[in-house]
């Protein structure tokens, strides 16, 4: 094992103590005059540290603010609940073939990561299979998403992709 240490009557730049030794007990001090190799060394040391401190750091806020929406496929009896339950609900009527869907689904990724929307519910209603669940929506098509507070519809969207007026559904849903 070594350890270099300044030595006490010289400042870092001009010579270290090099201590070298094993587990056994047994170590040697040695001055070396230039110590250059070594300081750098431990600056190399000291950058990898902080970037995987900051690595470590996206790492953990990613995490943590990654899935703000609670998903949920529809079901009448839990939408039920959380509207009496007075919750922010999304409503996202879609179909896996619909390319606007889709579009629609990746704006909803990005914002679900805000934590504005951290209590936002999403009811996913598959437009083929819950033909009784799109009919009770009153929507005439795929792509439509439609926000509650609790059991008052705040605001709907058919067909629409672009981020700020999606954003806008959802602030819709907020309790103020």
């Amino acid at each position: 094992m070594t350890v270099v240490l300044p030595t006490p009557d010289h400042g870092p730049s001009q010579c270290c103590q090099r201590i070298a030794g094993g587990l056994s007990g047994t170590s040697r001090v040695a001055l070396v005059d230039d110590c250059q190799p070594m300081r750098e060394s431990l600056m190399r040391l000291a950058s990898h540290a902080h970037a995987t401190l900051l690595a470590l750091a996206a790492v953990f806020l990613g995490v943590t603010s990654a899935a703000a929406f609670e998903q949920k496929k529809f079901d009448p009896a839990n939408f039920k609940a959380a509207q009496s339950a007075d919750k922010s609900i999304l409503v996202d009527i879609s179909a896996t073939w619909c390319p606007t869907c889709k579009a629609q689904h990746k704006v909803l990724e990005t914002l679900s990561k805000k934590p504005e929307y951290a209590n936002l519910v999403v009811f996913e209603v598959d437009f083929d299979a819950q033909k009784d669940a799109v009919k009770s929506f009153g929507a005439r098509q795929q792509s439509t998403l439609i926000a509650f507070i609790g059991t008052q519809e705040t605001r709907r969207l058919v067909g629409e992709t672009a981020a700020a007026p999606i954003e806008e559904l959802l602030k819709s849903s907020l309790k103020k």
